[in-house]
């Protein structure tokens, strides 16, 4: 999983990850990725772009008060 979390921050596409690291699909990256990291592969790339401040997303996911 943590190969698909690096690869989830680059270009490539959700498909194209899942089918990297051995996935059947995306939705199931994407439902296996939630599940771990409590984000979507999404949410995740925001995140780690910073197109997003880390505590306005951790607020929306009610993580801090």
């Amino acid at each position: 999983m943590q190969r698909g979390a690096v690869q989830t921050t680059g270009a490539s596409s959700l498909a194209d990850v899942a089918a990297a690291t051995g996935f059947a699909s995306q939705s199931h990256l994407t439902r296996v990725f939630h599940d771990i990291t409590g984000a979507t592969p999404a949410e995740w790339r925001r995140i780690h772009r910073h197109d997003k401040p880390l505590a306005s997303f951790a607020s929306e996911k009610n993580w801090v008060s």
